[in-house]
């Protein structure tokens, strides 16, 4: 994501926030939360399949988050998956 546009989606402080600012926001934690943990889906991190699977439903949950919610007010994010 471009940083200007980053610092476009910030709101000042005491302003309501718009729904695009909210999305954009999400978007963000959404990306975040996936780079946290794409990492052990590389084929030299020893993990079980089953692990792996997992890892790979939740970065896809994650992935369908806007698609799935019509209102950003009512987003709420899957469990965090942890290795090991």
């Amino acid at each position: 994501m471009n940083i200007s546009k980053l610092w476009e989606a910030v709101p000042p402080i005491g302003s309501e926030v718009s729904d695009e600012t909210k999305w954009i926001l999400i978007k963000l934690e959404r990306t975040r939360r996936i780079e946290a943990v794409e990492k052990y889906l590389r084929p030299d991190v020893p993990i079980s399949f089953t692990k792996r699977q997992e890892i790979a439903e939740y970065i896809q949950t994650l992935r369908d988050v806007p698609q799935n919610f019509s209102n950003p007010d009512l987003v709420q994010f899957p469990l965090e998956v942890t290795y090991g």
